[in-house]
């Protein structure tokens, strides 16, 4: 099953076909999508989008109707005042069309993407499957650190101030640092 991605969330679309999949799916990372609520928005959006055009419909013929009544000399004002009420309704309806339109970006942009066939279930690293190796793993001599730990020790990298500033899993660099992300 391929998966359709627009502007980095779910197509609306694919996601009302294959709601039972993307749940499935979304349980094997460890979290629970719910997605009656974007069924629900989607189903009124297009009872909305139905009423919508259907007024236009009518607005537009009526037009039609008060263009030839005043063609023929006739009082149309009655046409005319109805057709204002038709335009509100359209208006309103717009309006809600638009917030509920809002409200199903929003849900879809908390949908998380949908892992690959091939990527094992679990809720972390630990349970990946290791695929293939290549080349001996190095032995030192000494006790091996990460890399977070050295440019900490260092004062090249701040992770704290980083994480005020762009969430986690960025660094704040400094000089020397800095100049090695940049490659000089």
């Amino acid at each position: 099953m391929t998966c359709a991605i627009i502007c980095g969330m779910l197509d609306p679309k694919y996601v009302l076909e294959n709601a039972e999949f993307i749940i499935k799916k979304t349980k094997t990372r460890g979290l629970e999508v719910n997605l009656s609520e974007f069924k629900k928005l989607s189903q009124e959006k297009k009872k909305k989008l139905t009423k919508t055009e259907s007024l236009r419909f009518e607005r537009n013929k009526s037009s039609q109707r008060v263009a030839q009544m005043k063609k023929e000399g006739k009082d149309a004002s009655p046409i005319i005042s109805e057709m204002k009420k038709v335009s509100d309704e359209i208006k309103s309806l717009e309006e809600k069309l638009k917030e509920i339109e809002e409200e199903l970006k929003r849900i879809l942009l908390n949908i998380p993407n949908i892992p690959h066939e091939s990527v094992p279930e679990g809720q972390s690293s630990k349970e990946n499957v290791e695929v293939r190796t290549f080349g001996k793993k190095p032995a030192f001599s000494f006790s091996v650190r990460a890399h977070w730990e050295i440019g900490k020790k260092l004062g090249i990298l701040d992770f704290e101030r980083a994480a005020k500033i762009a969430g986690s899993r960025f660094a704040v660099y400094f000089g020397a640092g800095a100049r090695m992300r940049e490659g000089l």
